[in-house]
């Protein structure tokens, strides 16, 4: 039986996902839960695991590869850590963008992940509900009495983690858990709590912020307090299509996919974000200022 955790997902992808990628991505969804372990799926789609934070990018670069390559891009949106234990449990996907890279790296304790390129940062900043702007101004003032504080849970997503780092760094970490009312397992959810007033505060992203700026405002954290998680991108070692899915990874981290990360809000990883840190053969990767598109 499906679990009200699937179904919520199933939800979701009906309310944002465009029409005509619904249906393949019900079906991913649905057989993904259940391992895959009856569906054969045509060769001219890929299976892309991300982290729910990054789909305005996603979407975007998606839609642009589809349109370029014909090849049909299903994608299942999640917390980071929930995608790990997804494809180490049926095995099944071709591409896995998490918030970050920790959990590429993490997932290679059990199978071969390939073409590992960082694309952009996750960089973290308190959002707070605009009805409660003058009451928090700083990053102490998460510590008021009667302020509600909303952060994500560490096993589920890339700032759940950020955040705890920040407040161990803060000082002020036993005082701000005391004002914590909810921990949220994808950063859409903890910012749709932000937005509706359910929370007054909470640790996201500088993207969900600017995508979210009639509702909610940033204050900004000392950089000094944590380091900003790398957004990357992998082929997995499961992967169906291994090199079409190593095409993917690559036009995600090309100058195109990197302005649709920028576009959303988030900051591009400054260094070069097509290295290969896990190289797999001779071929030279492709120059990151000019992949706009992608032949299919």
């Amino acid at each position: 039986m499906l679990t009200l955790i699937t179904l919520t997902t199933i939800l979701l992808i009906i309310i944002f996902l465009k029409p005509k990628r619904l249906f393949n991505a019900f079906l991913f969804v649905c057989f993904g839960c259940l391992g895959f372990s009856e569906v054969s799926f045509a060769q001219d789609q890929l299976f892309v695991h991300a982290g729910a934070g990054l789909r305005p990018a996603i979407d975007k670069i998606a839609a642009d590869f589809e349109r370029q390559t014909g090849t049909q891009v299903l994608i299942d949106y999640a917390g980071s850590g929930q995608s790990l234990a997804r494809i180490n449990t049926t095995h099944k996907g071709d591409v896995f963008i998490p918030g970050s890279d920790i959990y590429l790296y993490k997932l290679q304790q059990s199978m071969t992940v390939d073409s590992i390129y960082k694309v952009a940062l996750h960089t973290p900043v308190v959002g707070v509900n605009k009805s409660k702007a003058d009451q928090i101004q700083t990053f102490s003032d998460l510590t008021r009495a009667g302020i509600r504080v909303g952060l994500g849970d560490p096993s589920s997503m890339a700032l759940g983690r950020t955040a705890v780092s920040i407040l161990d760094a803060s000082g002020m970490a036993d005082d701000i858990k005391k004002n914590t009312t909810v921990y949220a397992a994808t950063i859409k959810q903890l910012t749709l709590y932000l937005a509706q007033g359910d929370i007054d505060a909470a640790i996201i992203s500088r993207s969900d912020v600017i995508q979210n700026s009639d509702a909610i405002v940033k204050v900004e954290i000392n950089a000094d307090w944590y380091t900003p998680e790398v957004i990357a991108t992998g082929v997995l070692g499961c992967a169906a299509r291994p090199e079409l899915a190593r095409q993917f990874a690559q036009y995600v981290a090309s100058s195109a996919g990197v302005q649709a990360f920028t576009d959303a809000g988030f900051l591009p990883y400054r260094e070069d974000p097509l290295a290969t840190e896990i190289p797999t053969d001779k071929e030279a990767p492709l120059d990151k200022t000019a992949q706009a598109t992608v032949s299919p």
